[in-house]
């Protein structure tokens, strides 16, 4: 859904669109997302002021629309069969039992440990990275190429650490709608985050290792040319 204003500022700059998607969950349940996006058409320099202002505008008119939606969907629902009404009781049968919640909620518990310790060793070393380079001089005597490698492959990590792990506000306890696919899947993904971790580790101390001997070289070098004068 494409929607394109008149009558406003930078009406011709962007338009806005909101992209509905539905899944069924159940017999006869629907899961809907809605998803609100300002697809800009020409360069400005407001972009943020409009995306979020537009944003911030254009919600409520969704959430009535899906309000309307759900009520339309309501109205015209037809009865459940018997058939339906079993297949709806086997669904509920699939959740949980109650003597596995532990187990599952400590897993989740040390998935999420992981996961921010994992967003805190990023950003120290992305400290240092910076630091090093503001303090060093001879930083641009190192191949270019290799720290851009470094630090895109380091953001690249840190923005999918961010996206994995849960905000420090958020409860660690409610667990009640995590499956134990879920969490296996979820477990996987910090075990493979930290295998590349690892090797970005090494990446990153061989980069700050050549930086601070060609530091070194450079301060010998004038400490010889002082000599000699």
């Amino acid at each position: 859904m494409a929607v394109q204003t008149n009558g406003i500022p930078y009406a011709d700059v962007f338009s806005v669109e909101a992209r509905w998607v539905a899944r069924r969950v159940g017999s006869r349940d629907l899961s809907i997302d809605c998803g609100i996006f300002v697809d800009f058409k020409k360069n400005t320099m407001l972009k943020s002021k409009i995306r979020q202002g537009t944003i911030a505008e254009s919600t409520p008119v969704y959430l009535n629309l899906f309000d309307e939606m759900k009520d339309v969907c309501a109205a015209n629902a037809e009865p459940l069969d018997e058939t339906e009404e079993e297949e709806e009781d086997d669904d509920e049968d699939r959740s949980l039992p109650e003597e596995e919640m532990p187990e599952i909620k400590s897993r989740f518990q040390i998935a999420v440990g992981q996961a921010r310790a994992i967003k805190s060793s990023l950003m120290k070393y992305c400290g240092e990275m910076k630091n090093t380079a503001a303090e060093h001089p001879a930083f641009q005597q190192i191949d270019s190429r290799q720290i851009l490698m470094a630090i895109g492959s380091l953001f690249a990590l840190l923005i999918l650490c961010w996206f994995v792990s849960p905000d420090a506000t958020v409860p660690q306890n409610d667990v009640t709608n995590v499956s134990r696919e879920e969490m296996e899947q979820f477990t996987k993904r910090l075990d493979d985050m930290n295998s590349e971790m690892k090797e970005m580790r090494i990446v990153l101390k061989q980069i700050l290792s050549l930086m601070q001997e060609s530091h070194s070289v450079s301060h010998f070098g004038s400490a010889e040319v002082d000599d000699e004068l």
